[in-house]
């Protein structure tokens, strides 16, 4: 008896180790599934500048982005979400700065909420434009305008089924339209000086571009807590160029603002999808940035002119945390 055991042990353990077979990991809505969606961002930058003059300044920073909304999904129609109602439970940033010269430095921190906290806003498939279109009591329609309805991450997912290393790739912009997400959110901010501007902001020109490409790569199922789920890593590099232009004018003259700026990102982060419910389970990834950038700054005032430039250089470290869960 004692030598079947022994004989029989390899191929027991032959059995235990088979690797599972391929995967469909896709994002499957259900009507009347309710999640509650946490974000977090965690930033820290440094960066040293010289000016035409000479005079050298370092400045550091650190933030928090915080935001928690609640999808409940209301009609689908094959994979496709039709309607779904999104309450913006919490919304907020806050930070600090510190910032040192040659001859002087300073201490700085801040703080924004938004007015769409509280609010619920309703998302709607149009099916000519082939987009969502968002409707609130809550909230005006230019807020409405710059919200984005995907915070579904299926940017992410590969194209059909997959099995254990393999991988497929995820275009560098798409991957930063993960970030844009909540770029639209209006904030109101408070920066602890009680003086304040009646100007209002004038909008930049923005040219950016963008480059790259992360590597997905699936590593199996994994137990998370009692859900099953996908284990997906992501790495790569990201190389972006962003040209600023301002121009803006007051009764005491012209100002114009110009900046270039190139910059490199590193990504690297574990993703794990729920693969019985079809849905985002967590995100967690970290970017570390650096890069360079060269502005000018002009104003224009009582038929004079003056100009500056600013050279600069910073690194930045950015820490990315999502987390999906079941509203029971």
């Amino acid at each position: 008896m004692r030598s079947q055991l022994f004989l029989s042990a390899p191929i027991v353990l032959a059995f235990l180790s088979v690797t599972p077979g391929p995967e469909e990991i896709v994002h499957r809505p259900t009507a009347g599934l309710a999640l509650r969606k946490s974000f977090v961002l965690v930033s820290e930058n440094a960066s040293d500048s010289t000016d035409s003059d000479g005079d050298t300044s370092r400045s550091e920073s650190s933030s928090t982005f915080s935001a928690v909304v609640t999808d409940v999904i209301l009609e689908v129609e094959g994979e496709r979400v039709l309607k779904l109602k999104r309450t913006y439970d919490e919304i907020s940033i806050e930070g600090e700065g510190y910032w040192e010269s040659d001859e002087e430095s300073d201490e700085s921190s801040f703080a924004g909420t938004s007015e769409i906290e509280g609010a619920t806003v309703l998302f709607a498939w149009d099916e000519e434009s082939e987009e969502y279109s968002a409707s609130s009591e809550d909230l005006d329609d230019d807020v409405l305008e710059k919200l984005s309805y995907d915070f579904d991450f299926t940017m992410l997912l590969p194209d059909g089924e997959v099995s254990v290393d393999d991988h497929w790739s995820i275009d560098a912009e798409r991957f930063e339209g993960m970030f844009a997400m909540w770029e639209g959110l209006p904030l109101d901010w408070d920066t602890g000086d009680s003086e304040t501007s009646e100007e209002e902001a004038v909008e930049p020109d923005v040219e950016r571009t963008t480059e790259g490409e992360l590597t997905a790569t699936f590593h199996g199922p994994r137990d998370e807590k009692g859900v099953e789920v996908a284990v997906i890593t992501l790495e790569g590099t990201i190389e972006e160029s962003v040209l600023r232009d301002v121009e803006d004018t007051q009764e005491w003259g012209s100002h114009s603002f110009h900046e270039d700026r190139t910059g490199t990102s590193e990504v690297a982060g574990e993703i794990l999808w729920n693969l019985a419910s079809g849905h985002l389970h967590s995100i967690s990834l970290q970017v570390e940035s650096e890069g360079e950038s060269r502005s000018t700054n002009t104003s224009t005032s009582n038929g004079q002119e003056h100009s500056f430039e600013h050279d600069e250089s910073y690194t930045g470290s950015t820490t990315v945390t999502i987390t999906f869960k079941v509203v029971e």
